[in-house]
């Protein structure tokens, strides 16, 4: 059998908790056939390896490469670190949903961050599986999953009004944002520390943290205080965890106000104990 390549001599660590060692791997096509010592057989490329460590891409959870993964060569900048895996759509910001609610809003926002022959790509998206779609077009990009934005459906509902969404509204956001999750999102991402996130009342964030449940998906959660009030944030964090089940990571952990510098043990002690009592 010829490989299409081999990469010779590197320290090879496969990500399964195994101690690393020097090897060599195999590919055919796309495909690792084989991790052995010393491979003779003939390949179309040989890659040597020696001194540098061959591992699985990286997996970049937080970004926010949403509307530049279309830019061409735009993965550069990740692949060259390592990362061939991004989860966009945090912060509570993605570009699905998008309707009659929030489209001049979306295409502002697209016009301001990208080019115009790659920001005309997204102009048409809808929702999660046009967005999928559009993103497995493109060459030379990482592999790319989003997550589903609150403010972003929140917008889709009720436009970007300052105030609590109406029962009916919070039905609307349920049903959109399972929609969205069927169709290949990872989850939802709350953005509260920004508008229109910030304007959502327990109630309407709970409920659709049920949704989320429902799909086994995850809760990535921007609080909304990271400063002074970043206790009482952590506080409705694990309230949400507590009367949903919902699986949680809170995006950005720390502390913004120096007045509360050194309190970090503190805020530690607290996500471990509720971890133990049950928030997950």
């Amino acid at each position: 059998m010829k490989y299409t390549y081999i990469i010779k001599n590197g320290f090879v660590v496969t990500g399964d908790k195994s101690k690393g060692a020097v090897k060599d791997v195999c590919i055919l096509d796309d495909k690792i056939l084989e991790i052995t010592e010393n491979c003779t057989a003939e390949a179309l490329n040989i890659i040597d390896a020696s001194g540098l460590t061959v591992c699985p891409g990286f997996i970049d959870m937080h970004t926010h490469s949403d509307g530049g993964v279309f830019i061409e060569d735009f993965a550069y900048s990740k692949t060259m670190q390592g990362v061939t895996t991004e989860i966009a759509g945090n912060c509570g910001g993605s570009i699905p949903p998008v309707n009659d609610m929030n489209l001049a809003e979306t295409i502002d926002f697209i016009k301001s961050k990208y080019p115009a022959e790659d920001g005309n790509q997204v102009f048409s998206i809808k929702n999660t599986r046009d967005y999928l779609e559009a993103v497995n077009k493109v060459k030379g990009r990482t592999r790319l999953g989003t997550l589903i934005g609150h403010g972003k459906l929140r917008s889709a509902v009720l436009g970007y009004e300052g105030r609590f969404a109406t029962e009916q509204e919070i039905t609307r956001m349920e049903e959109l944002l399972d929609q969205q999750l069927k169709e290949g999102a990872f989850g939802l991402s709350l953005g509260l520390a920004y508008a229109p996130g910030c304007f959502a009342n327990t109630e309407e964030l709970t409920r659709l943290a049920k949704v989320v449940v429902k799909n086994d998906k995850i809760l990535a959660i921007h609080m909304r205080d990271e400063g002074k009030g970043v206790f009482n944030s952590i506080k409705e964090v694990v309230e949400i965890g507590k009367l949903t089940g919902v699986h949680i990571h809170i995006s950005h952990l720390k502390i913004m106000s120096s007045t509360l510098w050194g309190n970090a043990d503190k805020i530690m002690k607290i996500i471990a104990e509720e971890r133990e009592n049950g928030v997950n």
